[in-house]
């Protein structure tokens, strides 16, 4: 009998420490847990404040390293580089140009001096616009282009309306198809299915690019011989650490964008 009631409370204590030892590794589990979650929000907001800090400035370069926050967050680093200055990049960043919204081409320097608006630095040479993916030709976006270019005095304003669907739609839109519009893609920085030469530009302002039917994504490219493109804006890039957590936002800050009517209303008979 001893035996016996020897066993059985052996049993139970191993019973009462098993529970015991399950009970105490969930607590900790879930205490870990919810302190990663905690320390994740934490770096996420320390992120979001560095993005915020970087939009009030206008440096470029390294703009916040190791700054601590009464949060028990670090904004570890924010980096703000300016978009294109190159001879080839994505328009709205690489995102979705909505349907008939449209993306602008900044071809001179943006400035917020009404005086020296669109006075400095005007783009000379050829570009082409590339979008599209491998879904079908009448699958695609069709694209309003339209560039300002010339003088106060003597303004120029281009419009080309191209759409890759040459059967069905092009009946009835009359839009440019066909040989114009080539499969195939001169941007660098992304992959695309169609490409439009746009005529040479002399002293180009700024340009639109509008999605007809369907959103896009599209990409601008200077051809040989033409000038680099001017500032598109800026990408921001900032991390955030709490604890073991640290995140990274990027943001993309374009520049004020011009109402349709001024593309348009300006040039009104």
């Amino acid at each position: 009998m001893r035996g016996q009631a020897l066993l059985l409370v052996v049993l139970v204590m191993v019973v009462a420490l098993t529970i015991g030892l399950s009970i105490a590794a969930r607590s900790i589990i879930t205490l870990r847990t919810t302190t990663e979650e905690v320390n994740s929000q934490r770096a996420l907001a320390a992120a979001e404040a560095g993005i915020e800090t970087a939009l009030v400035s206008t440096e470029t370069g390294t703009v916040i390293a190791d700054r601590a926050l009464d949060t028990a967050a670090t904004i570890v680093k924010v980096d703000v580089v300016d978009v294109a200055q190159n001879s080839s990049f994505l328009l709205n960043n690489g995102m979705l140009i909505p349907k008939d919204e449209g993306a602008d081409i900044w071809l001179s320097t943006y400035t917020t001096d009404p005086a020296q608006l669109f006075t400095t630095n005007r783009w000379n040479g050829t570009l082409s616009i590339s979008w599209g993916d491998t879904s079908g030709d009448c699958n695609q976006a069709a694209l309003e282009i339209v560039v300002f270019s010339g003088t106060r005095t003597n303004p120029v304003l281009t419009r080309s309306i191209v759409d890759p669907c040459n059967t069905g739609r092009a009946a009835a839109n009359k839009f440019t198809t066909y040989p114009a519009i080539r499969r195939s893609n001169d941007c660098t920085v992304g992959t695309f299915s169609y490409s439009y030469t746009l005529p040479a530009i002399t002293n180009g302002l700024i340009g639109r690019v509008t999605p007809i039917y369907t959103s896009t994504r599209a990409c601008v490219t200077a051809q040989l011989g033409s000038s680099v493109f001017p500032s598109q804006g800026r990408l921001i890039t900032a991390t955030g650490q709490a604890g073991g957590a640290q995140r990274t936002l990027q943001y993309f800050q374009g520049y004020d964008t011009l109402p349709s009517e001024f593309f348009y209303a300006l040039f009104a008979p």
